[in-house]
């Protein structure tokens, strides 16, 4: 990140100011609601020292009329310094987070972080990051120990197409100059001012459609890297009075953004106030001067010089460290009664280890006098192990956690066991406390598998939901599972939340000798005023036209509640309304799943979370919902299935129940993007269930 050799005082402060309010942030989200954009200001900087270096060590040469092929040389120099500079810390750092992670023995934190190494240390995390934000089923999942490196990569991604790009423009602006016998190369700032525009629009119009893709995506932020670029092009201020003021205004820009602002349409327009900010800093460059107007006072202090020093290695080890060390104390930051000394601790020892990294991993190196050829033969090398060893991790433990699995499927399918899962309540006399107890054979088992498993084995010929699915005359939009081949049939309607009991449904089916039609996909409830997707509504308007609920003994309807606020309380509603224009069967409601609080999974026991939320906080929303359908007389009391009873006892809703994890994903907090989760149940708890919703459905006569 450091390109010259005289230190400016002002972007040492400004790299001080980005990592500690980074650090902040992911410790106190809520006291520094806008800290995740000390690492805009980094983009701007990085683009500023990069240009300056480039032109600095480039433009002699091109005004030199030497031949373009001759630029090779310089262009390899700099990145093999900047192979130099970056690649020892951020190497050691996804070694040692490997190992740590390996040492928790959660299959859940193995796989996703493992996954996630083998990406940042190919530079294409973001990308992955930006793609798992926008596919359903990964769009929950808890940020891993890496997650910061998708700002390393994408500008590690810069850093290798700049320097090509910067000098075609270089090149031909200069010669086109030279033939009129000038030697300036202010011209090119033009085509790159426009590469700015164009990449904060489209990130501006992304944002609005998906502004988590927005977030990770390189094309949608490379503009505040270019923007640090367009900077470097700019002639000193000469003004005085302009640069003593100049850095008041930047940095006034930087403190309302961390202050003011936060994730809400981000990165959008709100990620101009700080990068602004930053450029007005560095264009007007340092003053010495001893005015009190001067921040020379503020930027020559000690403890902001070292910060400065660290930022690089303070921003790679402090990350890990919050979210790994809870995991090895077994406490809750924001619950435990020691949370905010631990948090403090982690700011210490982060810094500690900052020092450590900067003074033996980031320094040697660069005193080292290799061949260029080593150093690439090094970096490849280092690559390649890192991420061999990562997806080798990775691939081993997903095939472990498969087995595990598969096995707990086994035992709770077998009729001899009879105290795992939901069976544990209808057992309850001869079973060990059901709520709350966890199987240590199980705990480990990686959520998104124990999900996947539903899908795959008893749901594979559902439809699926996919936005850019070209719509077809005929589309799939069922499933059958039970006895498929009976001719007493119950329809299930709704998401996932009505595609989390497949499992339930299959097995009620074979028992009972009825056959459930599921009518149900991922994300794609149906109302008269959400069904905007394209595919979504024509699924619904053929499933209209078919008459194929009319051929059913009964509809269930099961859908996810917590879309958003302003449809919290609607979508349920809507979807009863709708299927009671379209059929005379008669309609009733499972009621969504409760609420698992902060998180839910595996990840609560391995994470030392409770496995446990307040019955009011749990089911509130829920009852709220059956409240409303009563009272609007859209469906009577006897036609609302409770499914409270089958997750919680009198105080609490338990995460565990009968050894067995209830739920497969819930409510996370992405460190920059607030990402709302979705209860899901796992494979094997659903599959438990079957007996209690039997009992539940031959009350109402939905079975004989």
């Amino acid at each position: 990140m450091r390109s010259t050799k005289t230190k400016r005082l002002d972007i040492q402060a400004l790299r001080a100011i980005a990592v500690l309010s980074v650090v902040l942030y992911h410790l106190w989200p809520g006291r520094l609601p806008g800290g995740f954009m000390g690492v805009d200001v980094f983009f701007v900087i990085s683009g500023y020292l990069m240009t300056k270096t480039l032109m600095r060590d480039v433009h002699p040469v091109l005004t030199a009329k030497r031949k373009f092929h001759a630029l090779g040389k310089y262009v390899s120099d700099f990145y093999a310094r900047r192979i130099k500079r970056l690649l020892p810390a951020a190497s050691v750092t996804l070694l040692a987070t490997l190992v740590a992670v390996y040492a928790t023995g959660s299959y859940e934190l193995i796989i996703k972080t493992a996954r996630q190494i083998g990406a940042s240390a190919l530079f294409f995390q973001n990308w992955q990051l930006a793609y798992e934000s926008t596919d359903y089923l990964k769009s929950s999942e808890p940020p891993t120990a890496v997650q910061h490196f998708w700002s390393l990569s994408l500008e590690e991604q810069f850093y290798l197409l700049w320097p090509v790009i910067l000098l075609i423009l270089l090149f031909a602006t200069v010669n086109i100059f030279i033939l009129y016998k000038k030697t300036k190369v202010g011209g090119v700032i033009a085509p790159v001012i426009l590469l700015t525009v164009a990449s904060f629009v489209y990130g501006y119009m992304l944002t609005q459609t998906d502004p988590a893709e927005a977030y990770f995506s390189t094309p949608a932020r490379v503009w505040e890297l270019l923007l640090g670029a367009v900077i470097a092009f700019i002639p000193a201020l000469k003004n005085y009075d302009l640069r003593l003021l100049l850095p008041w205004a930047g940095f006034g820009l930087i403190a309302y953004a961390l202050y003011m602002l936060d994730g809400s349409n981000f990165p959008g327009w709100h990620a101009l106030v700080p990068t602004i900010g930053t450029a007005l800093v560095l264009y007007s460059g340092i003053v010495t001067s001893t005015s009190p107007f001067s921040f020379n006072n503020v930027f020559s202090l000690s403890p902001i010089q070292k910060i400065g020093d660290w930022s690089y290695s303070l921003y790679l080890w402090h990350w890990p460290i919050i979210v790994l060390l809870p995991v090895f104390l077994r406490v809750d930051l924001d619950t435990h009664p020691l949370g905010m000394f631990i948090k403090v601790a982690i700011v210490l020892i982060s810094i500690a280890i900052a020092w450590l990294s900067y003074r033996f991993i980031e320094i040697p190196p660069q005193k080292i006098a290799l061949k260029k050829g080593w150093v690439y033969a090094l970096f490849v090398a280092t690559v390649t192990i890192i991420a061999a060893a990562s997806y080798s991790l990775s691939l081993s433990t997903a095939q472990a956690a498969k087995e595990q699995t598969n096995e707990l499927h086994k035992a709770v399918m077998s009729a001899s066991e009879k105290c795992l899962g939901a069976k544990a309540i209808v057992n309850a006399n001869k079973c060990p406390t059901a709520f709350g107890r966890i199987d240590q054979k199980y705990k480990n088992i990686g959520a998104s598998d124990d999900f996947s498993h539903l899908i795959d084995e008893r749901g594979k010929q559902c439809p699926r939901y996919d936005p850019k699915a070209a719509e077809t005359s005929n589309p799939r939009v069922y499933c059958d599972v039970g006895d498929v081949t009976s001719d007493e049939q119950i329809a299930i309607f709704g998401d996932s939340h009505a595609m989390h009991w497949i499992n339930a449904f299959d097995e009620l089916g074979k028992r009972n000798g009825v056959r459930f039609r599921v009518f149900a996909t991922y994300s794609c409830f149906i109302s008269t005023e959400s069904v905007s997707d394209t595919v979504c509504r024509h699924r619904f308007d053929f499933i209209k036209g078919s008459g194929m609920l009319d051929k059913s003994s009964a509809v269930i309807v099961s859908t996810w509640i917590r879309y958003s606020a302003e449809f919290r309380l609607q979508p349920t509603t809507m979807t009863i309304k709708l299927i009671q224009s379209m059929t005379d069967t008669p309609i009733y409601l499972l009621e969504d799943i409760p609420f698992a609080g902060r998180l839910g999974g595996p990840s609560c026991f391995i994470k030392g979370f409770s496995c446990k939320n307040d019955v009011r906080n749990a089911v509130s929303e829920v009852k709220s919902v059956s409240a409303r359908i009563e009272r609007e007389k859209v469906l009577d009391k006897k036609h609302i299935i409770r499914t409270d009873d089958m997750f919680c006892d009198g105080r609490f809703c338990y995460s565990f129940i009968g050894g067995v994890s209830t739920y497969f994903n819930t409510v996370v907090q992405n460190p920059e993007i607030q990402v709302a989760g979705n209860d899901h149940l796992s494979a094997s708890y659903s599959f438990s269930t079957a007996q209690l919703l039997e009992t539940k459905f031959k009350k109402l006569g939905l079975l004989d």
